[in-house]
């Protein structure tokens, strides 16, 4: 069978490819001799799409330029310049709508697109593959193109009578009565929603009001299902495992939906104190050594920024401490199965980055989520045994709060180890039992 694989997103991204790499190993353990293509978020010219899938187009039968993609600068850094992409790029997708006709679409597509529509026409079933990335923050012109943008394959899907579904994804918010429309209008009609969180249906309006339009099931997340292949997740990092280890991923946050510039600073003073003081906690009170990992080095990663920068700082904060060798960040670009592999190495951990605490959960190491973006941790976390209030929201972290958190995580590590053990095999075959009914229904 032929599988489409859209919103393919940067390996910068670990917990992303994750996501990519987790729902073909589904796939293929059930359909053996699976045809899957790949389509990403970026245009067939942009550097992302040359140089940020080279580990998950290794799994892919093919990797396609995005089915509607974000505009770049043409000639300039100016946002003319973008417009007149954007235009470009709206004018040649609306053609695809019109007509698959080669002779017509080989005016405005290059020969790479035009062989990744023939391969999306041609699928079998299509997949939105998981995430959170249909939904809106607010009502603005740029946030609706943003929408539109990921809800194209969609509509393309269903002009030309394509089998799609979501698997394990977020659905909303979504901000706005016209952005609410074009939503509803885009996915039903579709074959199924797999949730990856019933949160969505319990606090947003308009994915409820899919229900009934759509079948709709709550299923984990795809990365709880991340394999390790062929000895991929091997690593030169030291780890002394006869040591206390804690891991933490850190968002460089900048609360930038908080208009007053004074509260912002202030926001993000709490934030950093709160992750320097639970550092100072663990390793006066456990003995604890800490290894900062970088979840996420895309450049445009979530509101601009990836982790390094402020792993850095909190790095070199110890450092000046003359405590370097407690605090350690392993910079580099290690894949995600090097990530996994090194978070089972840890005691515990404690992530803003969502999918380092679902790597850690997945290999049984107890873990703290510090929430920053939507739902999607509270309903994850929230699914999972005795990990149900592990989840800290980023706007009321603080030192004392967290380190209590980390406290208690501590005193049950045992017992929460060995609850996971148990969740995991109930998260693994719930995944499968999903993919098992697309793949049968083809």
């Amino acid at each position: 069978m032929k599988y489409a694989l859209t919103h393919c997103y940067t390996d910068h991204n670990k917990g992303d490819a994750a996501i990519i790499i987790s729902t073909v190993q589904l796939i293929r353990e059930l359909d053996s001799n699976a045809e899957i293509n790949m389509f990403s978020t970026f245009g067939p010219n942009d550097d992302q799409f040359k140089n940020e899938h080279e580990f998950i187009k290794t799994f892919a039968s093919n990797l396609y330029p995005g089915m509607f993609y974000q505009p770049r600068p043409l000639f300039s850094r100016s946002d003319a310049s973008r417009l007149l992409h954007f235009v470009w790029i709206v004018f040649k997708f609306s053609v695809l709508m019109l007509t698959k006709n080669k002779n017509i679409l080989r005016f405005v597509f290059s020969k790479l697109e035009l062989d990744g529509i023939s391969q999306f026409m041609g699928s079998d079933v299509i997949l939105s593959k998981g995430g959170s990335y249909i939904t809106t923050q607010n009502k603005s012109v740029r946030q609706s193109l943003s929408l539109i943008t990921m809800l194209y394959p969609f509509f393309l899907a269903k002009r030309y009578k394509k089998k799609m579904y979501i698997f394990s994804q977020s659905l909303g918010p979504v901000v706005g009565v016209y952005n609410q429309w074009i939503m509803k209008k885009a996915i039903s009609g579709i074959e199924k929603i797999y949730l990856r969180e019933g949160i969505c249906l319990e606090k947003y309006d308009e994915v409820r009001d899919l229900n009934g339009r759509v079948p709709i099931e709550v299923i984990p997340d795809t990365a709880f299902y991340f394999k390790n292949e062929e000895k991929l997740e091997v690593h030169s990092v030291p780890i002394d495992t006869a040591k206390f280890n804690v891991g933490f991923t850190l968002v460089d946050h900048a609360f930038k939906y908080i208009t007053n510039s004074d509260v912002r600073i202030e926001k993000i003073e709490n934030y950093k104190n709160a992750i320097i003081e639970t550092i100072k906690h663990l390793i006066d009170k456990q003995d604890a050594y800490i290894h900062i990992f970088p979840q996420v080095i895309a450049a445009n990663s979530h509101l601009g920024h990836s982790d390094v920068k402020i792993s850095q700082e909190v790095e070199g904060i110890f450092t000046n401490l003359n405590l370097g060798a407690r605090v350690v960040y392993h910079h580099g670009d290690y894949n995600p199965m090097q990530l996994k592999n090194m978070y089972s190495s840890m005691d515990l951990f404690v992530g803003t980055r969502l999918h380092s605490v679902i790597f850690a959960l997945s290999v049984n190491v107890p873990s703290i989520n510090i929430a920053y973006h939507g739902t999607k941790s509270q309903g994850i976390l929230g699914a999972i045994k005795g990990f149900e209030k592990n989840v800290m929201l980023i706007d009321d972290i603080s030192a004392p709060s967290l380190i209590s958190k980390v406290s208690t995580l501590h005193e049950q590590r045992i017992s929460l180890k060995a609850g996971l053990i148990h969740e995991n095999s109930i998260l693994n075959k719930r995944l499968q039992d999903a993919m098992a009914s697309i793949v049968s229904s083809i």
